[in-house]
């Protein structure tokens, strides 16, 4: 079915069927529901789940579960890239926050333990990353680069990563994660 590379002409008889059930439709309102996962993907998926409901609600079930499968790889994959790596690096120096804020300098120091010099990631690049990650800048007590911890971002990312946590409702609060030896998270990274 997808062998053939798609050209409009190829794709008028799917137009024409889609504009067909638009005016078969057009007076009905289509059910409400919910984003079925909270990334891009939920943003994409939600219309078309609309529609199954509409149609077909037994089928409901198939499409949510293909779409979870569809998230877990997609977490997969990301648990592997570099930013999943210093986001683990961060979690890791969590003790070393001080007055809110994280050294940028401990962070490239511990990416970087054990690493090549040919491996080595700058201080520049890891602050770049961090600050990708939604993590706000400020200035350590040496004068260097820090970011400010933040338990939403950190919350944020953990559920972006596929990571376990958990963050107490306290004065301080505290994020556990489970690790390994090697400092990876269980279950995950």
């Amino acid at each position: 079915m997808f062998d053939k590379i798609l050209t409009p002409e190829s794709a008028l008889p799917l137009k024409e069927k889609l504009t067909a059930f638009r005016a078969r439709y057009l007076d009905k309102e289509l059910p409400t529901v919910t984003k079925p996962c909270s990334s891009r993907l939920g943003d994409i998926i939600r219309p078309i789940l609309q529609i199954v409901r509409l149609v077909n609600a037994k089928e409901e079930c198939r499409v949510l579960e293909l779409i979870g499968n569809v998230e877990a790889d997609n977490k997969a994959a990301l648990s592997d890239s570099e930013d999943a790596l210093i986001f683990l690096t961060i979690l890791k120096l969590k003790p070393f926050v001080e007055n809110g804020k994280l050294d940028n300098a401990k962070i490239t120091a511990s990416y970087n333990d054990g690493k090549s010099s040919y491996q080595r990631t700058s201080a520049r690049h890891i602050a770049n990353k961090t600050r990708a990650m939604g993590f706000k800048r400020g200035s350590s007590r040496n004068g260097g680069s820090a970011i400010y911890w933040s338990d939403k971002v950190v919350e944020s990312l953990c559920d972006r990563y596929g990571i376990a946590y958990n963050i107490q409702p306290s004065a301080t609060s505290v994020l556990s994660v489970k690790l390994d030896n090697d400092g990876n998270a269980e279950g995950g990274l």
